[in-house]
């Protein structure tokens, strides 16, 4: 079952669901995701500079289109002590009427104090367990899966 909400991305949340092969599970929880041009060419052409293999699975949402660039309009001032891709995040989030998914908590902070509905990878893991996309033994591998692959959690998570 497809949600009816959909969803802005920043590069973290694609990043770490692309390294442990998981992207797929935002199509499954959004009516359409979307990234601004800032975090493709942050996931993409540097990921492809970089050498980081999960480059093919972002390609390939973007090819399926199930994972979709848009820009947003204009700039926020407000914005300007983040960077790039958080800031444009934010900025077509607001504007589509889209919930944001970031991990950065400042960008997450900013977010929230402009009436967004805002939340990180760890999200979207249990969204997947309360729908039952995953079990608990396979929300439990693939929580270990992210954070080896570089998601950092706080105490409060």
């Amino acid at each position: 079952m497809i949600g009816i909400m959909p969803c802005v991305c920043d590069s973290s949340v694609v990043i770490l669901l692309a390294k442990v092969g998981r992207l797929d599970l935002l199509k499954k929880l959004f009516s359409r995701v979307f990234i601004p041009p800032a975090v493709c060419h942050e996931v993409v052409e540097r990921g492809r500079e970089e050498g980081h293999p999960e480059v093919a699975v972002v390609e390939a949402a973007l090819k399926e289109k199930w994972l979709r660039v848009q820009s947003p309009r204009g700039k926020d001032p407000v914005l300007h002590s983040l960077g790039r891709g958080e800031a444009d995040s934010i900025l077509l989030a607001k504007q589509i009427g889209a919930m944001l998914l970031v991990d950065d908590a400042s960008a997450k902070a900013l977010a929230l104090s402009r009436g967004l509905e805002a939340h990180g990878t760890v999200y979207v893991l249990l969204r997947c367990l309360h729908r039952k996309e995953l079990s608990k033994e396979g929300g439990m591998r693939l929580l270990k899966l992210l954070v080896q692959a570089g998601l950092r959690l706080s105490p409060e998570v």
